[in-house]
C-alpha cells in the first residue's frame, strides 16, 4: 500500500492507492484488480471499498459514483440527515443518564455520610456502654 506522503491531501492519496501497478488506469476505478474504490458520499461519510465492488450493479456508494452515471439515486443526504438525528437522540440520552448519575453519586455521598454520622453515634454509645459496664464489673468486684 502507498503510505501518504506529507502534505498530501487525503483524496489524492485515495486516488493514488487505486492505480494499477503501471498506473494507466484511472484513479477511482475498478480498473486495478487489488486496488480500492473511494465514495466521497458527499453530505454522509466517505467509505473505502474494494474495487471489485465498482460497477457491478449493486449501488454500495450512497451518491451512486460506483456504478454508471443515473444507475443509483444519491442519497447521501437523506442519510446524513438521519445519522445526524440519530446522533442528536444519543446525545440527549447521554445528557439524561449523565444527570442521573449526577443524582445516584449526590445520593450516595449523603447515604455515606448518613452512615458515617450512625457510626460515630453507636459507637460513642458502645463506649459509654462498655464504661457502665466496667464501672458495675468494678462494684461486684468490691461486693465480692
Amino acid at each position: 500500500l502507498a503510505s501518504r506522503r506529507q502534505g498530501e491531501p487525503a483524496k489524492q492519496w485515495y486516488q493514488r492507492r487505486v492505480r494499477g501497478s503501471d498506473g494507466s488506469d484511472e484513479p477511482g476505478t475498478a480498473a486495478c484488480p487489488n486496488g480500492h474504490f473511494y465514495c466521497t458520499n458527499k453530505g454522509f461519510k466517505g467509505q473505502l471499498m474494494g474495487s471489485s465492488r465498482v460497477d457491478d450493479g449493486i449501488c454500495d456508494c450512497c451518491d451512486g459514483s460506483d456504478e454508471k452515471e443515473g444507475q443509483c439515486e444519491n442519497t447521501c443526504v437523506a442519510l446524513g440527515a438521519q445519522m445526524a438525528e440519530a446522533a442528536k437522540i444519543i446525545r440527549k440520552e447521554q445528557a439524561i443518564g449523565f444527570q442521573q448519575r449526577l443524582a445516584y453519586v449526590a445520593d450516595g455521598k449523603a447515604a455515606k455520610a448518613r452512615r458515617d454520622e450512625d457510626i460515630g453515634r453507636l459507637a460513642g454509645e458502645r463506649d459509654k456502654l462498655r464504661g457502665e459496664m466496667d464501672e458495675r464489673e468494678k462494684v461486684r468486684n468490691e461486693a465480692e
